[in-house]
């Protein structure tokens, strides 16, 4: 394959170098792995508007949406998931 992409999938693997070692096995050499997923900033301001975003608007659209449980799996998973510089190692 030219190119292995993956979107907001990630988070929901049990193991995700296994899934980069295996996105990387079926790419032909000087092929791309993409990888889009959401992550926990980590510049001043942003962290703190992303945490106040999950922590309090998100609940209320969940709460509208009568799906709390979809939008509670949402911030709960991107707490789990590790750090971009943890995934690059």
């Amino acid at each position: 394959f030219d190119a292995a992409m993956s979107g907001f999938a990630m988070r929901n693997v049990p193991d995700i170098k296994q899934v980069l070692s295996e996105m990387q096995r079926v790419v032909k050499p000087g092929g791309k792995v993409v990888v889009l997923e959401l992550a926990k900033p980590s510049m001043f301001g942003f962290k703190q508007l992303y945490n106040f975003y999950f922590s309090y608007i998100l609940p209320i659209i969940g709460k509208l949406s009568k799906d709390n449980s979809s939008y509670a799996w949402l911030p709960e998973s991107l707490r789990r998931y590790p750090h971009q510089s943890e995934i690059l190692e």
